[in-house]
């Protein structure tokens, strides 16, 4: 949310400070955290979706709070007590990815450095 606020200039909040699922004017495939409460169980949202009101793309992924048993938390009526939803947009995910595969090419530039090193040293006992 506050990486939503950064990009809005503070529009979240002048809205009343609902997320983004819960803001659409139109039904959306993103169907925002009420049926994660209502089914209690993890669940991830398959593709990115685009939100026009803030015009970002993100996907979610929501999984109910659980106990110390890992039993999902539920009150007296076998409602589920809370979801954690967490979002990524698709920019953060595309800058993470390409930090991955930049340390990845690292990793391997430095593995055939050591290689090299190690058949020579070979070679010479």
């Amino acid at each position: 949310m506050l990486d939503l606020l950064a990009r809005t200039g503070g529009r979240a909040a002048a809205e009343g400070g609902k997320s983004r699922t819960s803001t659409s004017p139109t039904p959306s495939p993103r169907s925002g955290p009420r049926p994660r409460l209502a089914e209690c169980a993890p669940q991830l949202e398959p593709d990115f979706v685009y939100d026009p009101v803030f015009k970002v793309s993100s996907v979610s992924a929501y999984h109910p709070l659980r106990g110390p048993d890992g039993v999902p938390l539920k009150d007296a009526h076998g409602r589920c007590l809370g979801v954690l939803g967490v979002d990524i947009l698709d920019t953060d995910m595309q800058t993470a990815l390409s930090a991955a595969g930049g340390l990845a090419i690292k990793i391997s530039i430095a593995m055939i450095a050591v290689a090299l090193l190690v058949s020579i040293v070979m070679a010479r006992c």
